[in-house]
C-alpha cells in the first residue's frame, strides 16, 4: 500500500462513518410524528 493510498483511506473512513452518524441521527430527527390516539378508542358516556 502506498502513501497516498494509506492518505486516502485514512481521508475516507472517518468520512464515510461521520455521514452514516448523520443520516441516522437525521432520520431519527426528521421522521414523522407518532398519531394521535384515536377518541373513539374511549368509551362513551
Amino acid at each position: 500500500m502506498t502513501r497516498k493510498h494509506r492518505f486516502a483511506h485514512r481521508m475516507v473512513w472517518p468520512a464515510l462513518a461521520f455521514m452514516l452518524a448523520l443520516g441516522f441521527t437525521m432520520a431519527l430527527a426528521l421522521r414523522a410524528p407518532p398519531d394521535p390516539p384515536h377518541a373513539a378508542s374511549e368509551p362513551q358516556r
